[in-house]
């Protein structure tokens, strides 16, 4: 999955667009952070909202 990542993290980088859609596109690299953390086991535990 690593390379995948890589991959579609390197496209993500590539994309040019409006400064109006910068967070959104922050957002989608953090995203692809996170399920590589999740893969490799090193995602921060959930918390619930519940008390």
């Amino acid at each position: 999955y690593d390379a995948e990542l890589d991959r579609i993290d390197d496209e993500v980088r590539k994309v040019r667009i409006p400064w109006a859609y910068a967070e959104e596109l922050y957002q989608l690299r953090l995203h692809i952070r996170y399920v590589r953390d999740e893969l490799h086991g090193r995602a921060r535990p959930r918390t619930s909202d519940r008390p």
